[in-house]
C-alpha cells in the first residue's frame, strides 16, 4: 500500500510527496525528523525472495561506496508485512533519458564531461578489492542535479565480481541496446560496463538506441556510425565510442581509466575544465563556482520504471567532481566543501589610476593628515604606550558587560579559593610577546551554541557580544561549531539536545556561514563529535564512539575517507590542530588522569605535553602563532593555564584567578580568549585578552551559552 502524504515512516521519516510510483513500490521525498534534512525513500512492497535479495544487495553495495559520482544509502530497514525501504539523500534534477526526450542530442563537449565523471565512478567500482559491476548503465540511470553534478544510480542489478570471473546470475535483467553481448548468457565483468557506457554516450549524442549487442555478435546487425545521426560529432569521439562498444571485450578499453583518458584527450589544453563546465543553458552545469553550497537533493522528475520494470535509485553523494587524471590535464575541484574554501582568500585585483590623479589624491591626504596630526600630537601621541606583556597570571579581574547588554550591575570576580593549585613563579625561558593590532579580534565574530530558544542551536554574535543571530533550527538541536579556515563554513554536530560531555549518536554537519546549505558528512553508528577543521581546509579531526571507546579520527573532505589516529586501546578526544596542520594536540587518559598530549597529523609520535602532578589537564587550544598551548587544569574548580610548546622546561602558567571555566578558544589574531564560565548559576561566554585582562561577559540570556568558536579574519 502506498504511504500517505503526511504519515511518518519508521517513527522518523515524514512523507512529503510521491516522486514516482510503480507496481512494486514507490519513491518518496521525506524529511528525516531526527536530522531535519530531506531524504529520498525507495520502497519495495512485494519482497519475493529474489526481489528481497536484490534490494538488500543494492543497500549493501551503496552503503559501502564512497565516491562523489555514486549514490549513498543512509538507512535500510524492513517493516514486517509491509515492505523494504532504502533511505537515501535527495537530489533535485533529472536523468538523461528524460532530458534527451525533452531536448534531443546533447552537445559534444557536455557529453565528454559526463563521460569523464562516469568513467571516474566506474574506475572506483571496478578497482575495489572485490570489483563491482553495475550491469545496467544507460541514460535513465545517469542523473544530473540542478547544480550540474553527475551521478550513476540504480544499483539494483549490480554484482560483486571476482577479478577475471564473469557473473551470470541475474543476467536476464538487461536493457537491449545498452547490454553487451556477453550479458545475454556468458556473464558480465568490468568491461561489460565499458560497453554499456559507450552505448549510453552513443545515445546522448544521437538520441537513438544503438543496435543490440547480441544481434551484432551474431552478424544480424551493424552499428550505425554516430556521424550518420549527428554529423557535428567529431570523428575522434565517434571512434572512442565505437571502440568502447566493440563486440569482443578484448577489443574495448580494458579499464575505465583508459576510457576516461581517451575522452580527456579531446578537451583542448587551453580549456579550463574547472571553470568552463557548463552542461546546458538550462543551468544543468558541472560548475566549480566559488560560494555554491553542496548539492543535497534528489530528483522529483525521476521515472520509476525502466523498460524492464527496474526502479531507479535516486540516492546521491554530496557534490563532488571527478578526480584528476594522470598527465598534464585540466584541474578539477575535489570536494563539495573545499571548492568554497580557498586556503588563502584571494585579494581583489588592483585598479589602475592615472598618475596625476594619484598625485592629487596624495596631496589631499597629506594635508588632512597634517591637520589631524596637530591635534593628535597635543596629547595621546606623546604619551608612553603600555608595554605588551607575555602571558602571565592575573588576579581578581573585573567583568565588563557587553555594550548592548542590560544586565544588572557589574559583578566582581570572587577571590580564588585558598586551595588553588600553585601558580608558577618562574617565567618561560623565552618570553612570548603577542603582536596585536589596535582592534585585536574586533572584526571577527564568534559562533556558539545556545539553548535560549529551546534545544541548543548554533548562533553567531559580534566579538563584543552584540548582534546575536540564530543560524540553525534543527529538530534535535546542534552544538560544537567550528569554522572553516576561510570563515565561510561551519562544521557542527547534531543531535545535541543539551550540553553534555559526550554525544552518543551524533554526527557531523557542514553549513554555510549564514546557516544555509546544511549537509551531513558520511558517518557510521556510534557518535561523532568535537570537530576541529584543519588549517588547510582539507580535513576535519573529530572524536568518535564508533569503536565503543572515544578515539580521534580525521575526515578527508577531498575523498570522503576517514582515518583512525588513536591507538586501539587508548581513550583519546578533543583534537586541536596546530597552526601549520602537521600536529594535533588532544586529551587522553593513556597514563591515568586526563592529560594533554601531542601527535602528528597521521597519529604517529604521540607524546606527553601537559602531564601534570597537580591536577588533570584537558581541552587544549593551540595559539595561532603555534608557540603556546592553553588548556583547562583541575577537575572540581578548573582554571586556565598555558605552556610553551617547544620548550620542555617551561612550566605551566595560570592565566587568571578565575575558576570553573571551560573550552578556551583563541581569536585568530592571537589577541583574545573566548571561554565558558558559570556565574550566578548561569553558563555564559566570556572574553578576555590572552594575558588575562579586559574580562567581559558576552552573553547574558537565560539558559546555557557554550562552545565558542572565533570566525577567522579574512582579508
Amino acid at each position: 500500500m502506498t504511504l500517505e502524504i503526511g504519515s511518518v515512516l519508521y517513527n522518523r521519516y515524514h512523507i512529503e510527496e510521491i516522486i514516482a510510483k510503480g507496481g512494486m513500490g514507490a519513491i518518496y521525498r521525506a524529511t528525516d525528523e531526527s536530522l531535519g534534512v530531506s531524504v529520498a525513500i525507495k520502497e519495495n512492497l512485494y519482497p519475493s525472495d529474489d526481489s528481497s535479495r536484490q534490494f538488500r544487495r543494492e543497500a549493501t553495495i551503496l552503503a559501502s561506496l564512497r565516491h562523489p559520482n555514486l549514490p549513498r544509502v543512509t538507512d535500510h530497514f524492513v517493516i514486517p508485512d509491509q515492505g523494504q525501504y532504502l533511505v537515501m539523500d535527495f537530489i533535485d534534477g533529472e536523468d538523461l533519458r528524460t532530458r534527451l526526450d525533452r531536448e534531443g542530442p546533447l552537445p559534444e563537449d557536455e557529453v565528454i564531461r559526463i563521460g569523464v565523471a562516469i568513467c571516474d565512478a566506474l574506475s572506483h567500482l571496478h578497482n575495489r578489492p572485490t570489483p563491482i559491476v553495475h550491469r545496467d548503465i544507460k541514460p535513465g540511470n545517469i542523473k544530473i542535479s540542478t547544480s550540474g553534478q553527475v551521478y550513476l544510480v540504480d544499483f539494483g542489478l549490480a554484482k560483486f565480481s571476482q577479478t577475471g570471473v564473469s557473473t551470470t546470475s541475474g543476467a536476464q535483467a538487461l536493457t537491449p541496446g545498452y547490454a553487451p553481448p556477453e550479458q545475454y548468457g556468458q556473464g558480465t565483468e568490468p568491461r561489460s560496463d565499458i560497453y554499456s557506457f559507450g552505448a549510453s554516450l552513443y545515445a546522448m549524442l544521437t538520441n537513438k538506441l544503438p543496435e543490440d549487442g547480441l544481434a551484432r555478435a551474431m552478424g544480424n546487425a551493424t552499428l550505425t556510425p554516430v556521424s550518420t545521426y549527428n554529423p557535428k560529432v567529431s570523428q575522434k569521439l565517434s571512434q572512442i565510442i565505437e571502440k568502447a562498444m566493440a563486440v569482443q571485450p578484448e577489443d574495448r578499453y580494458q579499464t575505465a581509466d583508459d576510457f576516461k583518458q581517451a575522452l580527456m584527450e579531446l578537451l583542448p589544453p587551453e580549456k579550463d575544465f574547472a571553470d568552463k563546465t557548463s552542461l546546458s543553458p538550462a543551468a544543468l552545469t558541472m560548475r566549480s563556482s566559488i560560494g555554491q553550497p553542496p548539492d543535497q537533493t534528489m530528483t522529483s522528475q525521476t521515472p520509476l520504471a525502466s523498460s524492464q520494470g527496474q526502479m531507479p535509485t535516486s540516492a546521491v553523494a554530496p557534490m563532488y567532481y571527478p578526480s584528476q587524471p594522470q598527465g598534464e590535464q585540466p584541474q578539477y575541484p575535489q570536494s563539495p566543501f573545499l571548492q568554497n574554501i580557498p586556503a588563502s582568500p584571494a585579494r581583489p585585483a588592483r585598479k589602475s589610476f592615472p598618475v596625476l590623479a594619484v598625485i592629487l589624491v596624495g596631496i589631499v591626504v597629506v594635508g588632512i593628515c597634517g591637520i589631524i596630526g596637530v591635534f593628535a600630537l597635543n596629547g595621546a601621541l606623546f604619551q608612553k604606550p603600555e608595554a605588551t606583556t607575555a602571558q602571565s597570571p592575573v588576579s581578581n579581574p573585573i567583568i565588563e558587560q557587553p555594550p548592548t547588554e542590560t544586565a544588572p550591575a557589574t559583578p566582581t570576580i570572587p577571590e580564588a579559593a585558598s586551595t588553588a593549585a600553585p601558580t608558577s613563579t618562574s617565567a618561560p625561558t623565552e618570553t612570548f610577546t603577542p603582536a596585536v593590532t589596535p582592534v585585536g579580534g574586533g572584526s571577527g565574530r564568534i559562533a556558539f551554541a545556545s539553548d535560549r530558544s529551546g534545544k541548543p542551536q548554533i548562533w553567531v554574535m559580534n566579538s563584543d557580544g552584540s548582534g546575536a543571530v540564530q543560524l540553525t533550527d534543527l529538530p534535535d538541536g546542534a552544538c560544537q561549531p567550528d569554522w572553516s579556515p576561510d570563515g565561510r563554513k561551519l562544521v557542527f554536530i547534531s543531535p545535541c539536545k543539551e550540553r553534555k560531555d559526550i554525544y552518543k549518536g551524533s554526527g557531523l554537519f557542514i553549513a554555510n556561514a549564514d546557516g544555509t546549505g546544511v549537509s551531513p558528512l558520511i558517518t557510521v553508528p556510534g557518535g561523532d563529535y568535537e570537530p576541529d577543521w584543519s588549517p588547510d581546509g582539507n580535513r576535519i579531526a573529530f572524536t568518535s564512539l564508533r569503536d565503543n571507546i572515544s578515539h580521534i579520527y580525521v575526515y578527508n573532505l577531498q575523498d570522503n575517507q576517514v582515518s583512525l589516529l588513536s591507538s586501539p586501546t587508548s581513550n583519546d578526544r578533543r583534537p586541536e590542530w596546530s597552526p601549520d596542520g602537521t600536529k594535533i594536540a588532544f586529551e587522553t587518559t593513556r597514563l591515568g588522569n586526563s592529560q594533554v598530549w601531542v601527535m602528528s597529523d597521521t597519529g604517529k609520535g604521540a607524546r606527553e605535553f601537559a602531564n601534570l602532578d597537580n591536577g588533570a589537564s584537558y581541552m587544549p587550544a593551540w595559539s595561532p602563532t603555534g608557540e603556546f598551548i592553553t588548556f583547562v587544569q583541575g577537575t572540581d574548580q578548573p582554571w586556565l593555564a598555558s605552556r610553551q610548546y617547544n620548550n620542555p622546561a617551561a612550566p605551566e602558567i595560570k592565566l587568571l584567578d578565575l575558576r570553573a571555566l571551560w573550552n578556551p578558544q583563541y581569536s585568530w589574531d592571537n589577541f583574545w580568549f573566548a571561554f565558558e564560565y558559570v556565574q550566578d548559576s548561569n553558563l555564559d561566554i566570556y572574553r578576555m585578552t590572552i594575558n588575562g585582562g579586559s574580562l567581559t561577559r558576552l552573553t547574558t540570556e537565560t539558559g546555557a551559552d557554550f562552545n565558542p568558536a572565533w570566525q577567522p579574519i579574512t582579508k
